[in-house]
């Protein structure tokens, strides 16, 4: 079959069907690679965030992420750590001495987790308070009990992630690699 589809390529434009061939543009029978990799995805995204920046109003939005990412820096524990099962048998034992090194730091994140649910605990009691008590009068009842529910979900994936945290500290401690 031809390239030349006649009419039928200009009425559909350059995505036109090819019927019983693949396109120019295939996959790897055609000279093209079909595997991505994430250096090449990295590199879109970045020209992604470039050409968001150059349309303006990105401003406020890379302000905010800046500061979302700084929160989930600060918050989590696992940022910290080196995956010990990839490599060769002595990069994953330099992996896993690397982490016994920086267990200190899971240490401050756990205080920090465990600051957030007291405040949490104490969000939720309030929220709870006002839901049955005034809150009810003024008829926002029901805006503090979704409150109160937001903060204990809070409180129960915060326990989820110092119970982690603590089992990978325990576990660095007193596992010699």
């Amino acid at each position: 079959m031809s390239r030349n589809l006649g009419r039928d390529a200009r009425v559909r434009g350059k995505h036109a069907l090819y019927w019983g061939e693949a396109p120019p543009w295939g996959g790897p029978e055609h000279g093209r690679r079909s595997t991505v990799y994430p250096g090449e995805v990295r590199s879109a995204l970045r020209r992604a965030r470039e050409a968001w920046r150059r349309m303006g109003g990105a401003a406020s939005q890379t302000a905010g992420m800046r500061i979302l990412e700084s929160l989930l820096r600060w918050f989590s524990p696992f940022r910290l750590m080196k995956d010990v099962s990839r490599g060769t048998r002595e990069e994953r034992i330099a992996a896993y001495r690397y982490n016994r090194r920086r267990r200190g730091d899971l240490a401050a994140c756990m205080r920090r987790w465990a600051l957030v649910l007291a405040v949490a605990a104490l969000l939720t009691e309030w929220f709870d308070a006002l839901s049955v008590g005034s809150g009810r009068a003024l008829g926002l009842g029901g805006a503090f009990a979704y409150l109160a529910a937001a903060c204990a979900t809070l409180l129960v994936c915060g326990l989820c992630v110092l119970f982690i945290t603590a089992y990978v500290y325990i576990y660095l401690t007193s596992h010699e690699g």
